[in-house]
């Protein structure tokens, strides 16, 4: 039998950096504008350095240990329940210790671009490009592979008492100070 449920998740910004930084600290990748044939560097050992989360606000400092490092600053602009859609814009990105970091740090939006890219090719659908510096994360794909994945839905049952379907669905994402803030809904 399932209950239509709703649930407030609150994740504070010293648990994000340390999430983050366990997924960083396996990362081991090559970073290149492929168009402009510019290889900034291999990525490895990643640990997050600062995690801040403000009203509408999310800044993120990463070092690794091959070296480079990069600071970012995102705003989240709104979040669409309807289209299960948040609408980002990327206020700041500063490159330092990668190889051609000055001409990288000229063309940002080729970055961005890049990291759409390798995001849809993991999740399709997952990225949308907008004007400038602006972006949109979709919902969808996360949810579908959140489901789909044995291991993710054994944690969810484990750890919520709940069996998760495809319901699911995000009502509000906030960032606060000090917290993100995500509810969702679904039949349980």
């Amino acid at each position: 039998m399932y209950v239509r449920t709703a649930l407030q998740l609150e994740a504070t910004q010293a648990l994000f950096a340390r999430l983050l930084t366990q997924r960083l600290s396996k990362l081991n990748v090559l970073l290149e504008i492929p168009r402009l044939h510019i290889s900034l560097g291999r990525l490895h050992g990643g640990v997050v350095k600062v995690c801040r989360f403000g009203p509408g606000l999310c800044q993120l400092g990463v070092a690794f240990a091959s070296g480079p490092s990069a600071e970012v600053r995102l705003r989240l602009l709104e979040f669409r329940p309807d289209a299960q859609t948040l609408d980002l814009e990327l206020e700041e990105l500063r490159l330092s210790g990668f190889a051609g970091t000055g001409l990288a740090n000229l063309v940002k939006r080729k970055l961005l671009e890049v990291a759409a890219s390798r995001a849809n090719a993991q999740l399709p659908g997952l990225v949308t490009l907008g004007h400038g510096m602006r972006w949109q994360l979709h919902l969808g794909p996360l949810w579908h592979k959140v489901l789909s994945d044995p291991r993710l839905r054994q944690a969810i049952e484990s750890q919520l008492g709940l069996e998760p379907d495809l319901s699911l669905r995000a009502r509000a994402v906030r960032l606060e100070e000090g917290k993100a803030l995500l509810e969702v809904e679904g039949w349980f």
